[in-house]
């Protein structure tokens, strides 16, 4: 059994997932979060001035030193790694000589500009962002994925809905799409849930940004929803709504899995145009109003081909970061 050490941020329960893709193509997989704690502050700090958790971040990179020094590891996939250094991966890369180094981004370039020079480092480097990909030749191109693809049909119970986390920007969007619904019909269902950390982040937001002034605490969610409860709802939603972040045209993991599930999405992700797998029954993309004569409202959802949707299974994506360290 081959050997993989992966770091990757904890997001809901997709770095489970991802491992335990890995471990199913036969790899024993030692797992380490790419920031040195997962409390609110850890991660404003890291975002706001990495510098500000260094002897912590040292001191935890120690310790995955130190495991790979007792393991001959194979494969070594770092995802967004955005609390550690240029330097931290040089030296990782003496003491894993044998192994492949694999880095991908499913965040936008812009929000951390210095993973340009952090994927030098690497024997491959990607990015989910199709417009990173086009502007910048560290990386090349590969998509997110869905996990799950044998989506029950359940009855309807949701219109509309929106699984998220709240975020300026976003919020400012989703409140817009909720508005044109609302006036359309004000009688649909609509399952909204907007997640946040917590009510400081919500007070932050609101101190902070124009268009959380009048928001209420009360609007939002502060306990995640699992990744099962959040495909039951997705199963017995009809439309999803999808609000990436400012300044990301990668694709969502969200729309991939409206893509598993067979289920229509509003976005507004002006990229979704260019992939194989869009159709205008499918996909609606809002620019600031909602035209309800449009084919998405009017005609069925229409099937995607199967060797089209398995190109976006995670099993393929965990392929394509594979074939590198297979050659």
């Amino acid at each position: 059994m081959k050997n993989m050490l992966f770091i990757a941020p904890k997001f809901y329960s997709y770095h489970i997932l991802m491992k335990k893709a890995f471990e199913d193509k036969g790899y024993n997989v030692d797992y380490y979060d790419d920031r040195p704690g997962d409390s609110f502050a850890i991660k404003a700090l890291i975002r706001l001035n990495k510098g500000l958790v260094k002897r912590k971040t040292a001191k935890y990179f120690e310790n995955i030193k130190r495991k790979a020094m007792e393991k001959e590891y194979e494969l070594v996939l770092v995802i967004y790694g955005q609390s550690f250094t240029c330097d931290m991966m040089k030296d990782l890369k003496k003491i894993c000589t044998n192994a492949k180094f694999v880095f991908y981004m499913y965040d936008p370039i812009s929000s951390m500009p210095d993973r340009i020079e952090f994927a030098h480092f690497f024997d491959k480097a990607y990015t989910f962002d199709i417009v990173d990909f086009e502007n910048y030749k560290e990386f090349d191109f590969l998509p997110l994925f869905y996990v799950k693809d044998d989506y029950n049909k359940r009855k309807i119970q949701y219109d509309y809905c929106v699984l998220t986390t709240a975020m300026p920007g976003k919020y400012k969007k989703i409140k817009e799409i909720l508005k044109f619904i609302k006036k359309q019909d004000n009688n649909l269902k609509i399952f909204n849930f907007q997640f946040l950390q917590s009510r400081i982040v919500w007070l932050y937001y609101f101190i902070t940004t124009s268009e959380f002034k009048r928001s209420k605490f009360w609007e939002f969610k502060y306990k995640r929803l699992s990744y099962s409860e959040s495909n039951n709802i997705l199963e017995k939603s009809n439309i999803i709504i999808d609000c990436p972040k400012e300044g990301q045209s990668g694709l969502t993991i969200r729309t991939l899995e409206c893509l598993a599930a067979g289920k229509k999405m509003i976005t507004t992700n002006k990229t979704i145009l260019k992939y194989d797998f869009y159709r205008p029954e499918n996909f609606y993309v809002y620019d600031g109003e909602i035209d309800f004569d449009d084919i998405f409202f009017k005609r069925d959802y229409k099937p995607i081909p199967l060797e089209i949707k398995e190109k976006y299974s995670i099993s393929n994506w965990v392929n394509c970061i594979l074939s590198l360290e297979e050659k």
